[in-house]
């Protein structure tokens, strides 16, 4: 089950989750590559530390998610999706839109 969170809601939604989150990128070779980062998020456009591999990610596939699990106070994940840029140290992130997402009821399915 999907909630949208609206650009405005953004920063004070990933908040709530506190400043970590898993970066995920894709390398060159099509796999995944994830890291936990610190990420600050103001008027839809997330930054964070990022190192050379992620870097080189973003260089060549821009597309980017990030990804707060849920907490012992939260249920829903807190996923955004964007377009990345690197920096000399990091990535800014361009956040296109972002969802809370919970698993489906086992029951219902």
């Amino acid at each position: 089950m999907s909630v949208r969170v609206s650009p405005e809601e953004l920063a004070d939604k990933a908040a709530e989750y506190g400043p970590a989150a898993f970066v995920i990128t894709t390398k060159s070779d099509g796999t995944s590559h994830v890291t936990h980062q610190l990420v600050a998020i103001a008027d839809g456009v997330a930054t964070c530390p990022a190192g050379k591999g992620t870097r080189a990610a973003v260089a060549e596939r821009p597309s980017v998610v990030l990804l707060w699990p849920p907490t012992e106070t939260q249920t829903y994940s807190l996923i955004a999706d964007g377009q990345a840029t690197a920096t000399d140290d990091g990535l800014t992130i361009a956040i296109s839109g972002a969802v809370l997402h919970r698993p489906a009821d086992a029951e219902s399915c």
